[in-house]
């Protein structure tokens, strides 16, 4: 078989089609579709290729093998891309899997609408119009700084006043910086952990980064709550062996004298305190 009559064959197939019923459809011979399948003919007519296109809704590029998309080029007009858009991402001079794995992530839409908004300047206006309320408000603390009681210290207000000032496109930019990179940590986790169904070690490694990454995510609900350090202390333990005990399906006999271990563990790692009395028992056997 060629390029063509694999093709051909394959979508065949995918339909559950006999030759006969594909050759009947199109208005050819089944000993004719038979040859082209098995790269026997050195050509297709275009009236073939116009009925094969037609019956799998497909183009003809795909099907003469010079594209690698089903679509037919209405469709693929309807997304907007350049020729020589397209053009790269057949000769793969653009990774498609990886600009796949960035544009399912639902940060990368916003990416795309921050770029439309830096190419049609949406926000210069607004950013001009609070440059100018700035510096006015500046312009005022600096020829009224004489007149009070801290002029010294007015005028360096002002000079804050003036750097808090925005450039142009900033706000773009580091809204896209921020968004690019949690669309590109989120493409990164799903490839890892597509990556990790197919092998037992990096499954593990996987399954263990995300553990460590809930211990800290808890930690730093913990950190950021109300309460003494003894009662975070208390809380971050209780979650943290919690999570342990559900990870590792420990039963509550099981887990309750690691708890005291696991508390001092924390302590030594953090800030050190008055220990419990379920630590001082431990200290007492030991």
């Amino acid at each position: 078989m060629n390029e063509i009559g694999t093709r051909i064959y394959h979508l065949r197939d995918y339909r559950c089609m006999t030759n006969r019923e594909l050759a009947g459809r199109i208005g050819i011979s089944e000993s004719q579709l038979s040859r082209i399948e098995r790269g026997k003919t050195a050509t297709v007519s275009s009236d073939i290729l116009t009925g094969l296109s037609r019956e799998f809704k497909v183009s003809a590029d795909y099907i003469l093998g010079l594209s690698p998309t089903k679509e037919n080029s209405h469709v693929l007009s309807e997304l907007r891309l350049s020729e020589a858009a397209c053009e790269k991402l057949v000769r793969r001079e653009i990774d498609g899997e990886t600009l796949s794995r960035l544009m399912e992530q639902k940060e990368f839409e916003s990416v795309v609408r921050l770029s439309r908004a830096y190419f049609t300047d949406v926000y210069a206006e607004g950013t001009a119009y609070r440059n100018t309320i700035l510096e006015v408000g500046a312009s005022f603390l600096r020829d009224h700084a004489a007149e009070t009681d801290h002029a010294e210290a007015v005028r360096v207000k002002a000079g804050d006043v003036v750097h808090a000032k925005t450039r142009d496109h900033e706000i773009e930019f580091t809204q896209i910086q921020r968004l690019m990179k949690k669309a590109l940590a989120g493409a990164k986790a799903q490839y890892e952990q597509e990556q990790a169904e197919h092998d037992p070690a990096l499954k593990r490694r996987f399954a263990t980064q995300q553990f460590a990454a809930r211990l800290r995510e808890i930690a730093e609900e913990v950190h950021a709550a109300e309460g003494t350090e003894e009662e975070k202390l208390d809380r971050l333990t209780d979650r943290m062996m919690d999570e342990i005990q559900h990870k590792c399906g420990l039963p509550d006999w099981a887990a309750k004298p690691l708890k005291p271990i696991y508390k001092r563990i924390i302590r030594a790692t953090g800030k050190t305190g008055q220990k419990t009395e379920d630590e001082a028992e431990i200290d007492a056997v030991e």
